[in-house]
């Protein structure tokens, strides 16, 4: 978890109006260091998580094989699990779709279904 906060964090600068712009930050490796360079100087600046998406390190579905259009298949139904990762976020949501080689969608199984994640030591 710690890597993945490392990994994430970024230089903001809050503007006038409360919104916040990150800006290009660069973290050499095996410090603890951040920097960005900028020629606006005017207001905050804050170490934040750049809100980079959740990462996926595993995910499988039991079983693998399934066809909800073919009941003679005796699979209708599959079930998908998880493990993923992310350094701000106490929950994801999830949408899972089919696709075709080509990346058309076939079929959405699931679209943005909260899921809450367990902090681990």
């Amino acid at each position: 978890m710690v890597a993945m906060i490392e990994d994430n964090l970024g230089i903001f600068r809050e503007n006038p109006d409360g919104s916040r712009v990150l800006l290009e930050t660069q973290r050499p490796l095996g410090t603890y260091t951040v920097f960005t360079s900028t020629g606006y100087l005017g207001g905050a600046f804050l170490i934040l998580p750049s809100n980079s998406a959740p990462r996926i390190k595993a995910a499988a579905a039991s079983p693998l094989v399934f066809s909800p259009d073919n009941l003679a298949m005796g699979r209708p139904k599959t079930e998908i699990f998880l493990s993923v990762q992310t350094a701000v976020s106490p929950s994801i949501y999830v949408t899972a779709e089919i696709v075709d080689l080509q990346g058309a969608s076939i079929r959405v199984i699931a679209r943005d279904v909260p899921v809450a994640l367990a902090l681990l030591p």
